[in-house]
């Protein structure tokens, strides 16, 4: 499955197919969402969580790793130096 395929199924689907085939990676937080980062196939998503109504807000899917650099910014490795 590709990008493309993915954005062209209805919300339902897509959650099944993060569900089922999405391995979280990374997680992040802003003022009102807490963000989950998933990688699956060959792309990424951002589930975007409501912390004030405790809902799932909307996913975002992309592949440009650009994307990518908010979690890296974050990243600590410290812990590999021990």
């Amino acid at each position: 499955m590709n990008l493309y395929e993915y954005t062209g199924m209805d919300e339902v689907e897509q959650c099944e197919e993060l569900w089922f085939n999405g391995v979280q990676v990374a997680e992040r937080e802003e003022s009102e969402f807490n963000i989950a980062l998933y990688q699956i196939h060959n792309f990424y998503i951002e589930l975007f969580y409501d912390k004030a109504h405790k809902q799932l807000h909307r996913l975002r899917p992309f592949c440009n790793t650009n994307s990518l650099d908010t979690y890296l910014n974050n990243l600590n490795i410290s812990a590999l130096w021990s």
